[in-house]
């Protein structure tokens, strides 16, 4: 294959820069639309009511509408979580009310910041608006409004309390999780995809993710993508692919046979069918126990003369299926109690049989570490 030319070297550089998230309904966009507005009128008011100085309230106003657009647009995002915006917010204030304190003009600035950024990393709680908090601290000790120590707390700590509360509402409100509770990963059940949160974290970590999707998020969406290709392997993968060969006897066949035939093949059920291979019925072990136990009793000379061949005893409507019909249709036929492998046909010829055992091995051959060949057995067949 030839390399890609200059100009589309080019054009795929420039589709890294286009939207990286997917579209988004119009009530999934005016729901945390309205929550950021509330929240911050609700901000604005206390905010001016505590400051005094609006105009110099307004910058620490910013920092907690960064806060609301995480928390009310993207709830499942770990930096959104009330522990990282309720201890990035006071760590970061902390962080550079010290710096302020001990650090002169102009490397203040950077040093508040890099604390800031150092304390979120360290007590796992990162939250990107915080920075905005930590400049607000030290803008205010340049313009010789120095703030009060107990700043990080109230009114940072206070506000983001306030703000947490109602993003708690709102989301209930609508449904919707907030916020996500990471289990312990001691007492954290392992999850359908085979991976504890200890592996989902570490895969997490591999990939440079777990900043964006919690352990707990990466496990919901793996079920997911496991129950959807579930779903379209049923309703693609016609019977033919999974079939097994159909072990077939003549209509004339003695039901000593039957029984020898079923024995050393460990089946359940044999295929009747002519010479030109076309379907006559099925017989299953229950049909060859009925007629044992009719002649239960009988002596062995006279129930041997009158012994019953494959076409009396077996089933004349078995029900066969087409080669090409989806997997999906067949579930309802397995669900049944006592439900007997299915025939398949193909122009009207008796080509394999289908069982639980064939479905239960397709749907678990996607499953990683799973050995298709060892949920099938000539026992359930």
């Amino acid at each position: 294959m030839a390399a890609p030319g200059p100009l589309k070297r080019f054009g795929r550089l420039l589709g890294g820069f286009g939207p990286a998230m997917g579209r988004r309904p119009l009530p999934e966009i005016l729901r945390p639309a309205l929550g950021v507005g509330l929240a911050m009128a609700l901000a604005d008011v206390a905010i001016s009511a505590l400051h005094g100085d609006r105009a110099n309230g307004l910058f620490l106003v910013s920092g907690l509408a960064s806060s609301a657009v995480l928390i009310f647009a993207i709830p499942n995002s770990p930096l959104a979580q009330p522990w990282s915006a309720f201890m990035g917010m006071v760590i970061s204030a902390e962080a550079a009310v010290a710096a302020t304190s001990f650090v002169p003009y102009p490397f203040a600035t950077g040093a508040a910041l890099a604390g800031a950024v150092a304390g979120m990393m360290a007590l796992r709680a990162l939250h990107p608006p915080a920075a905005g908090v930590a400049l607000f601290v030290v803008l205010e000790a340049e313009a010789g409004r120095p703030v009060h120590p107990l700043f990080p707390l109230f009114p940072v700590g206070a506000l983001m309390a306030g703000l947490i509360g109602l993003a708690l509402l709102w989301h209930r409100l609508f449904r919707q999780r907030y916020p996500n509770r990471l289990p312990r990963i001691a007492d954290a059940p392992r999850p359908a995809s085979g991976l504890d949160a200890a592996a989902l974290e570490k895969m997490l970590l591999d990939f440079r993710q777990s900043t964006n999707i919690a352990p707990e998020d990466l496990e919901r969406l793996t079920a997911a993508v496991a129950a959807r290709a579930a779903q379209t392997l049923l309703a693609t993968t016609p019977a033919r692919t999974i079939m097994h060969p159909a072990v077939t006897v003549g209509p004339e066949m003695p039901m000593r046979e039957l029984i020898a035939r079923m024995r050393a093949g460990r089946l359940r059920v044999l295929a009747v069918a002519d010479s030109e291979g076309s379907l006559l019925g099925l017989v299953d072990q229950s049909r060859l126990i009925a007629a044992l136990a009719a002649g239960y009793g009988q002596p062995s000379r006279t129930f041997l003369a009158r012994e019953p061949q494959a076409a009396e005893l077996m089933d004349p409507l078995p029900r066969p299926v087409a080669a090409d019909l989806p997997l999906a249709a067949l579930l309802a036929r397995f669900a049944e109690p006592g439900a007997l492998p299915v025939p398949v046909l193909d122009g009207g010829r008796l080509v394999g049989m289908v069982g639980r055992a064939d479905l239960v091995s397709a749907l678990t051959s996607r499953a990683p570490g799973f050995d298709p060949g060892a949920a099938s057995s000539d026992q359930t067949r």
